[in-house]
């Protein structure tokens, strides 16, 4: 507290999978000399119908209101499907709202598109229809795309190798105007 109103100030898990930044004034802290905010580990996670979600749930609270938006980061793991959106609850039961989702400034870490003004459950991922299931939970199809298209380059310059090695053992010039003088 400075001067009657809450400081900027910021809180976070210890591994850093929950970050929560607050401006100047986002409590309501009447009568307050400090305000204290907890982020606590949900265990277990809730599992709501329609949704997947691919980042631990977490409880956050603070012993005074919020007034403003808050500044919400949360990492997910890169084996998993990236998260759509972060949501929220006041209840780990639910209902869970939408917060929308922002552009990521770091790998692997999604900020809701609307910044939260009441504490409660966060936790991201994405609708549960949003993916097909295949058994296997789903797969990201890009990085699976991209190294076939690799391995299908490196194996059609086998070949072209070949022959070039041949050519050259049997004494023939690849360049059209003999070597330089």
């Amino acid at each position: 507290m400075i001067n009657g109103v809450s400081d900027a100030n910021s809180a976070y898990t210890s591994d850093a999978q929950v970050v929560i930044g607050f401006l100047p004034g986002a409590f309501d802290a009447t009568g307050k000399s400090k305000v204290s905010v907890d982020i606590t580990p949900v265990s277990p996670c809730p599992e709501p119908s329609g949704l997947r979600f691919v980042t631990n749930t977490y409880l956050i609270t603070a012993d005074a209101p919020l007034v403003k938006g808050a500044n919400l980061v949360m990492v997910y793991s890169n084996l998993q499907l990236d998260p759509s959106y972060v949501y929220h609850a006041a209840s780990p039961d639910g209902p869970w709202s939408n917060l929308g989702s922002s552009q990521q400034a770091q790998f692997w870490t999604i900020q809701p598109g609307n910044p939260p003004r009441e504490l409660g459950y966060f936790a991201a991922g994405y609708p549960s229809n949003a993916v097909s299931q295949n058994g296997s939970g789903g797969t990201q199809l890009l990085p699976v795309a991209v190294a076939l298209l690799i391995v299908g380059v490196l194996v059609a310059g086998i070949p072209l190798g070949a022959m070039r090695r041949r050519r050259a053992a049997a004494g023939v010039d690849d360049e059209p105007n003999g070597p330089p003088d």
